[in-house]
């Protein structure tokens, strides 16, 4: 014998099995919980068979509720990323100057190295400047860093 199997919560047909014999009432046949002999009828797309307990009935699948978006980041979360996006850009800057300033500080640093130092120094108070501009923090206009053409 055919049975039908749904969700206990929901009703919603999950699938089909065969039926075991009772071991002790010969031609008597178990059906568990949540499972009847009523075959449901056939659902088309979108919509899906659900037991009542007495009846299958056909409905529509439901839709999930698309979740609310993030609220837009607040000015202090702008800026604790801005904050953190000009520490990094410093301390490559500072990297970047160190060889340089030893150069310059021993007297073997050539021209492009000191014109690349002090361009390096403007950067570094350009991006220190960040936090003063006029759209801080939803505005950023974040400068360029020196081109040293020596490198490629």
């Amino acid at each position: 014998m055919k049975i039908y199997h749904c969700r206990p919560d929901s009703g919603v047909y999950l699938g089909c099995s065969t039926a075991d014999e009772s071991p002790l009432e010969p031609g008597v046949f178990l059906v568990p919980a949540h499972a009847t002999i009523i075959p449901p009828p056939d659902a088309k797309e979108g919509r899906h068979a659900v037991f009542d307990g007495a009846r299958w009935t056909i409905q529509p699948i439901p839709q999930p509720e698309k979740p609310e978006p993030p609220p837009p980041p607040t000015d202090a979360q702008l800026a604790a990323a801005a904050i953190g996006k000009r520490d990094r850009l410093l301390t490559d800057a500072t990297l970047a100057m160190a060889p340089l300033q030893d150069a310059v500080e021993l007297d073997a640093a050539t021209r492009t190295e000191i014109a690349l130092l002090k361009q390096w120094k403007q950067y570094r108070v350009a991006v220190n400047r960040v936090p003063d501009q006029d759209g801080w923090p939803r505005e950023i206009v974040w400068p360029e860093k020196p081109f040293n053409d020596t490198a490629q």
